[in-house]
């Protein structure tokens, strides 16, 4: 519930941030704007027969399994106009990291497994954008988590994503047509 603080005149609202719950001021145009746009967004799931927000929180995160949660989010993210690719290479990324956490409690999920999964990624010679991909995922859910209470805070805070360099110098070399799929290309 917003409030006006005196000392500043500005309005605050009670929001997580990196996982802890913190006093942010806002403009007054600000929060009505933020207001109205997450109006919207309760009206958009309520038609959409999706789950409240409010309804979300009083279901107890030791009865939320993170396979549960993915599609929660899953299911925020189309109420928000993500594309559909955008929703499902979410809940592809988001198992994969998790996929020994899926049949767990939301309260369950730890950092350990998601560094395991990401470091075998390195080492299988994935590039820099694949690991981050990975992580972003990740990320996604646990900060979606905590936002909505199910997590007192995020787990994967002190992972860091890699530098990825601009110009795709990361990317793998193309490598050319043989002779021999250039004369196959030909006879299509």
């Amino acid at each position: 519930m917003p409030w006006l603080r005196k000392e500043t005149g500005k309005w605050c609202a009670s929001v997580v941030i990196d996982g802890h719950r913190k006093v942010k001021q806002f403009e007054t145009r600000d929060l009505a704007k933020y207001a109205e746009e997450a109006n919207r967004l309760q009206q958009q799931r309520v038609r959409a027969g999706l789950a409240t927000w409010a309804e979300i929180e009083q279901r107890s995160a030791s009865e939320t399994t993170t396979e549960n949660a993915i599609r929660l989010l899953a299911a925020d993210l189309e109420v928000r106009g993500r594309s559909p690719k955008h929703v499902r290479e979410f809940k592809r990324s988001a198992r994969s990291v998790l996929k020994h956490q899926l049949k767990l409690p939301v309260r369950a999920v730890q950092a350990a497994p998601v560094r395991a999964f990401l470091d075998s990624i390195r080492k299988d010679g994935k590039s820099n954008r694949t690991y981050n991909g990975y992580l972003i995922a990740a990320k996604q859910l646990t900060a979606f988590l905590v936002e909505r209470g199910m997590l007192e805070s995020d787990p994967l805070l002190g992972i860091k994503r890699l530098p990825v360099p601009h110009g795709g110098e990361d990317r793998l070399p193309k490598r050319s047509a043989s002779p021999d799929e250039f004369l196959s290309l030909i006879d299509c």
